[in-house]
């Protein structure tokens, strides 16, 4: 981060391991998600919709 500030850097949140009080510890001063809720919620419908279609039954995995 030394390499560009003082100007503040931006980064994309992309993996789960990826700890926003890490990132900051280094420097990072704005972090993005981009679309991972959507692809969460999108992943979670899409489980939901396949357990009622096999079982009848929303899956135990979609209320965490």
């Amino acid at each position: 981060m030394k390499a560009v500030g003082p100007k503040p850097v931006n980064i994309l949140i992309i993996r789960p391991d990826m700890s926003a009080k890490e990132l900051q510890g280094l420097g990072v001063r704005r972090m993005s998600i981009g679309g991972f809720l959507a692809a969460a919620a999108s992943s979670t419908f899409e489980k939901a919709v396949d357990g009622l279609r096999k079982n009848g039954t929303l899956p135990k995995e979609v209320f965490g």
